[in-house]
């Protein structure tokens, strides 16, 4: 479990003296602060645990919405690409649900490609 801290984190703008999860919500804005040519929200850990979809769609559109640097959604199925890039993710990376696709890696990345661009043309 992430250590949670009382620290204040600056957004620009905003302040926030709740306690908040570092990892969660300061350290991309440390990490977009000291030349990050990206960040990423969703990537499971090593154990394999994320936060919920929907808390990741929730940074990824908080991101796009307040920060010029890129995002990256990490979409642990292709049912998760599609609102990703409608939230605001620059890029969509796909885990192993390509990889583990009865239908070959070819076809699961072709289904992607496709949810991207309808996101793209609803946008």
């Amino acid at each position: 479990m992430p250590r949670r801290s009382r620290r204040r984190c600056r957004i620009k703008g905003l302040l926030s003296s709740s306690t908040v999860t570092p990892s969660l919500w300061c350290a991309p804005v440390i990490a977009g602060e000291a030349g990050a040519d990206y960040v990423m929200f969703g990537e499971p850990d090593a154990s394999g645990r994320r936060p919920s979809f929907d808390a990741v769609a929730e940074r990824v559109a908080w991101w796009a919405e307040l920060f010029e640097i890129p995002c990256v959604g990490f979409a642990t199925s292709l049912d998760e690409v599609r609102p990703l890039a409608s939230a605001g993710a620059d890029f969509v990376a796909v885990g192993n649900c390509i990889f583990d696709d009865e239908r070959g890696d070819a076809a699961a990345v072709a289904d992607a490609a496709r949810r991207l661009a309808f996101a793209e043309t609803v946008a």
